[in-house]
């Protein structure tokens, strides 16, 4: 079986299900997290998400390659920049010990259970709901 993406209106319309809440509300609040991690992680080094994970800001050393590239592309009105920081900013993501310990039990199960996405209805027949 070939697995494919989810994307972000089959995750809406997932978590909407699961939780009650409605998409609109989904919406907005996963907008809303996406708005203010960065901020979040330039303000405190890291946030937790609860049976998720961390993610964490970090810096490594701006590839060579990157400088060049910078460098090379950076001529603004006849003025040529030539210099970087030494340093970028990465998002470290740890995955949480729930997911781990989720993932580890279906790897070592898999064969035994079917953790496939259910078939979401169209949205010409939202009101009808498929038995699983």
């Amino acid at each position: 079986m070939e697995k494919k993406e989810l994307n972000y209106t089959e995750f809406v319309r997932l978590i909407a299900k699961e939780s009650g809440v409605t998409k609109a509300d989904i919406r907005k609040t996963i907008n809303a997290m996406a708005e203010l991690l960065p901020q979040v992680l330039v303000e405190h080094g890291s946030m937790n998400i609860r049976n998720i994970g961390t993610f964490e800001l970090r810096k490594k050393p701006m590839p060579e390659s990157l400088k060049k590239s910078l460098v090379d592309n950076s001529v603004v009105e006849g003025l040529k920049v030539e210099s970087f920081p030494e340093e970028i900013l990465t998002v470290f993501f740890k995955k949480s010990k729930f997911a781990k310990d989720s993932l580890t039990y279906y790897n070592q199960n898999r064969s035994e259970i079917d953790l496939t996405l259910p078939t979401l209805p169209s949205r010409k027949n939202e009101n009808e709901v498929e038995q699983i």
